[in-house]
C-alpha cells in the first residue's frame, strides 16, 4: 500500500509514502492516519502508478486528478497579465530619471504605453471572467 499525504484545505496530493519504507524524518500516526499532521488515504501500487506524472487531489477519500477550478485559472490569468505590464513598467522606469537629468529626453511613445500599462493592469485586475482577462495579450511589449 502507499500512503498518500494531502492538504485538507486544498485537497492537493502532498506526497506518497510506499509503506514498506521506514521514514525517520516524518511523523506517521496510523490510528489518526496522518503524516507530519496531514491527512493520508492509502491506495494500491496500481492506483500510485497510474497517478505518476499527474497532478492529483482527494476528493471523498478518493485520488483523484486535480483539474483546474475555473476561478484558479482565471486569476493565473490575471497575474500573468498584470505581471507582463508591470514588468515594462519597471522596464522602463529609467525613461523617468532621466527626464529629470535631460528634459524632453521622455519619448512619447513610451509616456503613452506606461499609460496604457497602468490602465491594463486596474482593468485586468477588475475583470471578472476569463474571457474578459484573455481579450488582453499575454505579454505586453
Amino acid at each position: 500500500m502507499i500512503r498518500v499525504k494531502y492538504n485538507s484545505q486544498t485537497t492537493k496530493v502532498e506526497g506518497y509514502f510506499p509503506s514498506n519504507i521506514n521514514y525517520v524524518n516524518n511523523v506517521i500516526d496510523k490510528e489518526l492516519k496522518t503524516i507530519d499532521n496531514f491527512p493520508y488515504i492509502e491506495v494500491s501500487q496500481e492506483e500510485h502508478q497510474e497517478a505518476l506524472g499527474k497532478k492529483m487531489c482527494i476528493l471523498n477519500g478518493v485520488l483523484t486528478e486535480y483539474i483546474k477550478a475555473s476561478q484558479d485559472e482565471l486569476e493565473e490569468a490575471k497575474s500573468s497579465r498584470r505581471a507582463s505590464r508591470k514588468q515594462y513598467l519597471v522596464g522602463t522606469d529609467y525613461y523617468l530619471l532621466q527626464e529629470i537629468d535631460e528634459p524632453n529626453t521622455y519619448p512619447p511613445e513610451v509616456k503613452a504605453k506606461r499609460i496604457l500599462a497602468r490602465k491594463e493592469r486596474r482593468e485586468i485586475k477588475e475583470a471578472t471572467t476569463l474571457e474578459q482577462v484573455q481579450s488582453y495579450n499575454e505579454i505586453f511589449e
